[in-house]
């Protein structure tokens, strides 16, 4: 079986801040049992070229799209702010982080296996 994500799901997030879109818009998740020593450019290069021309890649275009002009927009955004203003919004980041941290429930055990 193969499975198909995004895969900028596989980068760092520097990768992905420096280029939003620097890879295909699907790609092999080769991090499973049974992926070990596939092609994994050669198997990207068959989905790429299967799935161009299909409503699903063109919507998964606009999405992209759609997704890197908000990025972007939030990256215009973020570099306006002030130093002082970054200070205080980490701040209270730190303040909503810690009361989320103290308000945990930790009295239950969830187990999910994945075969």
């Amino acid at each position: 079986t193969v499975t198909i994500v995004n895969c900028r799901e596989n980068m760092s997030e520097k990768e992905k801040m420096a280029n939003p879109s620097s890879c295909g818009l699907m790609s092999l998740n080769c991090n499973k049992a049974g992926m070990v020593g596939l092609d994994k450019d050669k198997i990207n290069q068959v989905i790429e070229a299967a799935s161009k021309g299909s409503k699903f890649y063109a919507k998964k275009q606009e999405d992209q799209a759609r997704i890197d002009s908000q990025v972007a927009d939030m990256r215009q955004a973020v570099a306006s702010l002030s130093h002082s203003q970054v200070d205080r919004a980490r701040k209270e980041a730190d303040r909503v982080v810690e009361t989320l941290w103290s308000e945990r429930d930790l009295s239950r055990t969830i187990v999910h296996v994945d075969m």
